[in-house]
């Protein structure tokens, strides 16, 4: 294992100092690494991609009287203008209306940034927190319910410990401290009403106004503090409050939106001020756990950066060349403590603790960083690079432990069904990283065998990822595996990886069908490639149709329609109403409502039962009204009664009392 860490670091140094020098041949043999692959008969380690024969590299940039936006070239939202009814579609529906705000409260936005909350003294935020009885609840789920991002970052006996000399002397504490408190309570709260909405009816109307409250009493405390503390003075434990208070915001965003990014900028500068991204075992009044736990946030907060940011379609903020902070070892909480003088040695490759979980991911998306570079650089790069990058991405996944790879249901009979999500997500940032770094060569690779294996990867990607949602959808259905940890499929992040295999997978049809329709191209056609493609996107349809989706995500809509319109031009999609077909109705500017659709396929998706006809209506109208009875089980907070080990009395005081105990 060291060995393969060692080899990956060299080839790493190798990628960095290439791209820094990109005059600079890459070094000999990379052609080697998969030239079997490919159908040539010499090097491309040189090949210099021409400009001319690849799409444009600058991405999509949207000029409004709202606002002005710009997402990279690799952005789903940027690679579905190479479609031409769909870009004209979105750039007419795009433009928002203008924003009318009655008062600063009802402002979307980080309540930092914005300035939403109420001046407030020391005294008045510890008034707002409830009983310790309440706490004790509240905070029991947070370290119950959250895995990795906030939780990696709280080493849960250091905070007993501060815990209860905190009740022991509540003036005493340090505002920062509690922040850091707020917003763990703030974090259980979210996920409270997220669990509740996505695994069971919708709660008691009393009940979600009361957690709703609770949200914003915790999320104005837990900015009062930060404020009050000021927060560029950088005393202990500020890039925590603020890194678990940008998680409110994000959690708190119903979809892709700027505020959250913009004010992860803070966390990160406030970070660097304080030298997180240099490693602890530089300085000697760094303790040992200290160090340890430095590295823990390091960790986190590049990868917040790197995902928040390709889900806006913008690079990330942090540079690899400006860091030097260790991974953290694969350790559990209880292999730390303060007093440590020196670090045990990491769990054996079976165990796997939750901040492996966060290092396995770091790792990917430090390939993802090296391959934004070459994608979004306006300046071409050679092929070789992306072959060198190719490799470094599968040796990285490879090197994981098996716990960490995805493997068939039917051999998961033993398996938590988190542990199923958790391999399951890996497994789509491996995926969505192939597609990006080779999805510049699907339209060359029809003309240039030479292209061949990059347009093979792409394509074989992005249908695995849809194959990925169809099986996650299955299993998060009443009666599956995955119905319980259903919540943990919601977040917008997750979404991104199908938007950018459904909108990768719709070009490459729509491509396919422009060629076949063109006099002298018929050669150039991939019938193999166009019609795998349309059985999972015949079958993805009806799961980016579910209601659920369709009434709460803009960008489900935007999914849904160029779905519709490939499979309508391919003939795979027809109305029984009269009219023109609905796929066409994108090219006039707008969507029809009411049409009755069927899917027809001579593949194996014949036998699915497309859901009823979308409702078209939905994308003008959010809020759309919905029975949630169709697909959840009636919640009783049963995992409440797991956690805290209360009886029926206790638990009823729990669902319908708990936040007014003081």
């Amino acid at each position: 294992m060291q060995n393969r860490i060692g080899q990956l670091e060299k080839l790493v140094v190798e990628l960095m100092s290439n791209m820094q020098n990109p005059g600079t041949s890459p070094p000999n043999g990379i052609a080697s690494v998969d030239s079997s692959n490919l159908d040539s008969d010499y090097s491309l380690v040189d090949y210099i991609q021409d400009p001319s024969q690849l799409d444009d590299r600058f991405g999509r940039i949207s000029l409004g009287t709202s606002g002005t936006k710009y997402v990279e070239n690799d952005h789903w939202s940027s690679i579905l203008d190479g479609i031409a009814e769909l870009k004209e579609y979105f750039e007419n529906s795009d433009e928002p209306e203008p924003p009318r705000w009655g008062n600063i409260e009802d402002v979307p936005g980080p309540s930092v940034i914005f300035g939403k909350y109420k001046h407030a003294t020391k005294q008045d935020i510890l008034a707002s927190l409830p009983s310790k009885l309440i706490t004790d609840r509240v905070i029991a789920n947070f370290f119950a319910t959250v895995e990795y991002g906030p939780a990696v970052i709280i080493h849960g006996p250091t905070f007993l410990k501060e815990y209860e000399r905190f009740w022991a002397k509540p003036a005493n504490v340090s505002l920062m401290w509690l922040s850091i408190l707020f917003s763990m309570m703030c974090i259980s709260y979210q996920l409270q009403i997220l669990i509740t909405a996505a695994n069971g009816q919708p709660p008691d109307e009393y009940l979600n106004l009361e957690l709703q409250r609770q949200v914003q009493v915790c999320r104005e405390s837990s900015t009062q503090a930060l404020v009050l503390g000021h927060f560029t003075d950088c005393a202990p434990y500020t890039v925590e409050a603020l890194l678990l208070h940008s998680y409110i915001e994000y959690f708190a965003a119903v979809e892709t939106v700027i505020g959250p990014w913009a004010f992860f900028a803070f966390v990160i500068r406030i970070a660097l001020r304080m030298g997180y991204h240099r490693d602890g075992s530089h300085s000697d009044q760094i303790t040992v756990y200290q160090a340890e736990m430095r590295r823990r946030v390091w960790t986190i907060i590049t990868q917040m950066d790197t995902m928040m940011s390709s889900q806006i379609g913008l690079p990330r903020m942090i540079k690899e060349t400006m860091a030097d902070t260790k991974e953290p070892s694969n350790l559990l909480d209880e292999d730390l403590f303060e007093e440590m003088t020196i670090l045990p040695a990491p769990r054996p490759a079976p165990v796997v603790a939750r901040v492996y979980g966060a290092v396995a991911k770091n790792r990917l998306l430090t390939v993802q960083c090296m391959i934004s570079e070459i994608t979004s650089s306006p300046w071409p790069s050679s092929y070789g690079e992306v072959m060198k990058l190719d490799k470094l991405l599968r040796d990285t996944y490879a090197g994981f432990p098996p716990a960490l790879h995805v493997k068939p249901l039917d051999q998961c009979m033993f398996d938590d069904a988190g542990d199923i999500v958790r391999r399951g997500l890996l497994k789509l940032v491996y995926w969505k990283l192939t597609v990006l770094l080779h999805r510049r060569y699907l339209l060359q690779a029809r003309t240039d065998s030479r292209f061949a294996y990059s347009r093979k990867m792409c394509l074989d990607a992005a249908v695995e990822t849809l194959l990925m949602q169809q099986m996650l959808d299955q299993e998060t259905h009443p009666g599956g595996r995955m119905y319980q940890d259903r919540w943990k499929l919601s977040s917008p992040l997750i979404k991104q990886e199908f938007l950018l295999a459904t909108t990768v997978l719709c070009l490459d049809v729509d491509q396919d069908l422009k060629l076949e329709a063109t006099s002298g191209k018929q050669h150039l056609v991939d019938v193999e490639a166009r019609s795998r493609a349309l059985e999972v996107l015949q079958v993805s349809l009806g799961i980016w149709s579910d209601r659920f989706y369709r009434a709460t995500s803009e960008e489900a809509k935007k999914a849904i329609a160029a779905i519709t319109l490939v499979l309508t031009k391919a003939g795979k999609l027809t109305t029984t109403s009269e009219g023109a077909l609905l796929g066409s109705k994108i090219s006039a500017g707008h969507i029809e409502t009411n049409q009755a659709t069927t899917a027809t396929s001579s593949g194996d998706t014949a036998n699915y039962a497309m859901p009823e006809a979308p409702d078209f209506s939905a994308f003008n109208d959010l809020n759309v009204d919905f029975n949630m009875d169709e697909w959840y089980l009636p919640y009783h907070g049963q995992h409440l009664d797991d956690i805290l080990g209360t009886n029926g009395d206790m638990l009823e005081d729990v669902q319908m009392g708990w936040l007014h105990q003081k």
